[in-house]
């Protein structure tokens, strides 16, 4: 079987006459690549400068398209829009989302897509009532929490009912008084043996040690931190099972 010639690629140190000029053109036949007549009429034109043709004459004439190709001239033609219609629509689309853009920007509040939210709802630092505490303290598993000033570098004692060790959500889920709050955490926050279990829906959270990741509290205990947002996976997946 003849080899087959490499790919012609044009040398940059051309010093003979670059003048473009056409290879055989519309009616010719020519054999294709793996021999024999092609009976179909061609209408290549190649754009091929003297240079190459000169020193690559063999190649040229068996792989016109392995030159310096342009293309098909009859196939090139005028070039034009061709598609009116999807231009229109395109533009169109970019002025609408102009147009939306600058009502969010004007109206809506993009603290609400960066900043912690509390249980009540409000971004922590940003809203009346929160500006001294920016942080986000989560309380309870299903991802509620409250906005705190800092985050903690200590663990609380997990048999402490001070309210001074916990952290608890916003009115109406707790008591507001202090004496009412200490028995409320005895009741509700506290297994058979009189430790703290954040498994009883407490509305208030033991203290722990935490990290501040984006104005979030994150347990520096990985076990903890992993337990609170499986839980909140799984929440989050079972409501969307509800809703669906």
């Amino acid at each position: 079987m003849e080899e087959r010639p490499t790919l012609f690629e044009r040398p940059y140190d051309d010093d003979d006459d670059d003048e473009e000029i056409e290879q055989p053109g519309d009616g010719e036949k020519k054999k294709n690549c793996c021999g024999g007549d092609n009976d179909d009429k061609i209408s290549h034109n190649y754009a091929i400068t003297k240079g190459d043709a000169k020193r690559n004459s063999e190649m040229v004439k068996q792989h016109p398209s392995q030159g310096k190709y342009f293309g098909t001239v009859d196939s090139i033609g005028k070039r034009s829009c061709t598609d009116i219609l999807m231009l229109i629509l395109l533009i169109c689309s970019w002025i609408a989302m102009t147009i939306v853009g600058k009502q969010a920007l004007d109206r809506g509040d993009p603290y609400r897509l960066l900043g912690p939210i509390n249980s009540m709802g409000q971004v922590c630092g940003y809203e009346e009532g929160t500006y001294d505490t920016p942080n986000f303290y989560t309380v309870m598993e299903s991802g509620l929490g409250s906005c705190v000033r800092d985050c903690f570098d200590y663990d609380a004692d997990p048999t402490s009912t001070d309210p001074d060790d916990y952290v608890c959500l916003s009115i109406p889920f707790v008591p507001v008084d202090k004496t009412l709050l200490q028995s409320y955490i005895s009741l509700a926050c506290m297994d058979s043996n009189n430790v703290y279990d954040s498994s009883t829906n407490c509305g208030c959270n033991l203290i722990r040690k935490t990290d501040d990741v984006f104005r979030r509290c994150r347990f520096s205990n990985q076990t903890i931190a992993d337990h609170y947002i499986t839980q909140v996976i799984c929440q989050f997946s079972f409501m969307v099972l509800l809703f669906f």
